[in-house]
């Protein structure tokens, strides 16, 4: 993930933040070797003697290894839990990014970047925004069915009948592929517009009359890229594969700007 637009300044929920244990991995991906394997641990940090849970999210189980090792001040390996083969997991697990910045109040947005799904279908996924399963403010989802989908609430509380989603197409031309998404939210004329793009296409929107501005509700969860607010101690909404070129907007970009990053993130 290289660039967030409004700010730099994230957290990676990641193995960098263990101090002296490395992660190593022996893998043989041949259908998918392109897809980075990711890990994410079930704090940011620990006491001595605290517990560590490390979890892994490879694009074919069954097919890794992870390797455990602690190090020492002159980062030479003194311990080492051997290969831990990776099995099959209900849930698929990985990564994400969270950074200090909220869509809460906000009376117009464009929240917009690449994603490269590896995994599909079975969980409800955040890609980008604030969203939980009680709680959220907006977000771009990928639904159980593995379809793109938009959403900003009417309230604080989740309520997934304010989805935006895309038609039901041919997932296979989906996965394993980049493509550019965008969510915009803006206020004109008396109305409130949703819009939800998959590769410069608008692809669903909502329109509602709002005599007053409608804004972003305010629902305290965490801006994340690629994970819902309940990761990684719940274990579920994380996305499979990559993000990369994300930006927050602080206006509803038009449908003609929507296409123009797509044509330009092509291109660079």
């Amino acid at each position: 993930m290289k660039t967030f637009r409004e700010s730099r300044a994230g957290k990676y929920k990641g193995p960098f933040g263990l101090g002296s244990l490395a992660l190593f991995f022996v893998l043989s991906l041949p259908a998918r070797a392109q897809v980075w394997p990711g890990l994410y641990t079930d704090a940011t940090t620990y006491q001595p003697e605290d517990p560590i849970e490390v979890y892994v999210s490879v694009p074919i189980t069954g097919d890794a290894e992870i390797r455990l090792v602690r190090l020492d001040t002159e980062l030479t390996g003194v311990a080492s839990s051997g290969l831990i083969p990776v099995g099959p997991q209900e849930t698929h697990l990985g990564s994400f990014l969270q950074y200090p910045v909220t869509l809460a109040n906000r009376t117009a947005f464009t929240l917009e970047g690449w994603i490269y799904p590896t995994l599909l279908g079975g969980d409800t996924v955040v890609v980008a925004g604030q969203y939980g399963e009680d709680m959220s403010s907006a977000a771009i989802l990928l639904t159980d069915e593995g379809r793109l989908a938009g959403y900003v609430g009417d309230t604080d509380t989740t309520d997934p009948s304010k989805w935006i989603v895309a038609p039901a197409g041919d997932l296979s031309n989906f996965i394993n592929s980049w493509h550019h998404v965008a969510l915009t939210f803006g206020n004109t004329g008396g109305n409130c517009t949703l819009r939800l793009y998959l590769d410069g296409v608008c692809v669903g929107d909502r329109i509602q009359p709002a005599p007053e501005p409608k804004k972003v509700p305010a629902s305290g969860k965490p801006f994340r890229l690629g994970a819902r607010s309940e990761a990684p101690g719940d274990q579920t909404g994380v996305f499979d594969g990559r993000l990369d070129s994300w930006a927050l907007w602080p206006v509803e970009l038009s449908e003609t700007a929507v296409m123009d990053r797509k044509v330009l993130g092509e291109t660079v």
